[in-house]
């Protein structure tokens, strides 16, 4: 319930209410790790080998401090390139 007088508060004024109904585990990463070419989102994950391979994803939401949500093409524990110029660099590299 609100206040019976708020002031400032005129017929026709409206507000957003967001609401925490629960909470999940989401996959993030710096949106710096994001490569993006045209609409295609990519992120460079490293394999057993330790060697940088692109990878397709679909992203959620922007996250606070920067982060980006991955919904698919990355599972969790997966290590991923923070740099992917770099990454880009050691992939044209190796045969």
């Amino acid at each position: 319930y609100l206040p019976e007088k708020i002031d400032g508060v005129r017929p026709g004024m409206f507000a957003r209410l967001h609401l925490l109904t629960g909470s999940a585990k989401k996959i993030v990463v710096p949106s710096g790790a994001v490569v993006r070419r045209g609409e295609v989102s990519l992120i460079y994950v490293l394999d057993d080998k330790s060697a940088p391979r692109l990878r397709q994803v679909r992203l959620g939401e922007a996250q606070a401090g920067g982060d980006i949500e991955v919904l698919a093409g990355l599972a969790a524990g997966e290590t991923i390139a923070l740099d992917p110029i770099r990454a880009g660099i050691d992939t044209r590299k190796k045969p």
